[in-house]
């Protein structure tokens, strides 16, 4: 089972499928072209009878820089009415990935910023290179968490390093992430790959009905997400629209130029 997409590829072979954001030179940002193929790919993902594991990685350098600012800031919509599209989307794609009876395992490479970090966070198991590193980057841009972050990283670290990541925009690298419960395992960069495999492969040997009820099981510690996702998306759209947030967004812009 494959599909054509633009800025993603996505395959599955042996119960295994392979779910690649193709947006290397843009860091994997986010766009809404994006977040529509991602929601494409959950539902081939949900009508399929022979998936059994779904690994879900980023090109290049970085797993997933977030949104992307420049297609937001360049389009001819409202920022806010612009908000309110790509985040409901891209929530209706995660919502369904989660969802799914196969478990995920996310190869984590470089950085998962914002969104990027949500999309990091639904995996049931991470690996992650040595040099990765999770960003929370909104607040660096005067905006306010999306892709259920507000509802994932409390669950996962607690509501005081939820702030100090959220508020300071501390990012969060590897090995600490492996300490805070944020991955599973760190490897190498060239051992990635192979781990990532090694996970999969067990998972699609395995028993395939015990899997999906447990996730389902462990999918009760979520009920509420689907109702923060939609309250990160009306919260967004407002800061997007706000002068506070015109002016943040303007701002991380040009650092990134300069960053380029």
């Amino acid at each position: 089972m494959s599909g054509q997409f633009a800025t993603l590829a996505f395959d599955e072979r042996g119960g295994i499928g392979r779910l690649t954001l193709q947006r290397a030179a843009q860091g994997n940002a986010i766009n809404l072209q994006m977040a529509h193929e991602l929601r494409r790919v959950a539902v081939l993902c949900a009508a399929s009878t022979s998936l059994r594991v779904l690994v879900l990685g980023g090109a290049g350098s970085h797993f997933c820089l977030g949104g992307d600012l420049r297609e937001s800031a360049a389009t001819a919509m409202p920022a806010a009415e612009y908000s309110r599209e790509i985040t409901r989307v891209l929530h209706e794609a995660m919502l369904a990935l989660v969802a799914l009876p196969a478990p995920c395992v996310i190869a984590l490479r470089g950085v998962a910023a914002g969104a990027g970090m949500g999309l990091a966070l639904i995996g049931d198991l991470v690996v992650a290179t040595r040099a990765a590193k999770l960003v929370p980057a909104y607040t660096e841009a005067s905006l306010t968490p999306d892709a259920g972050v507000s509802f994932l990283l409390p669950r996962l670290v607690g509501r005081a390093r939820t702030m100090e990541m959220l508020l300071l925009n501390r990012e969060v690298r590897a090995e600490e992430a492996l300490q805070w419960g944020l991955v599973n395992r760190v490897v190498d960069d060239d051992a990635l790959d192979p781990a990532v495999d090694e996970w999969a492969g067990a998972l699609a040997r395995g028993p395939a009905g015990a899997f999906a009820a447990t996730r389902a099981l462990v999918r009760t510690s979520l009920e509420g997400l689907a109702a923060q996702m939609e309250a990160e998306s009306l919260c967004m759209a407002r800061q997007a629209a706000s002068p506070e947030g015109a002016t943040g967004i303007a701002a991380f812009m040009a650092t990134s130029r300069r960053r380029d």
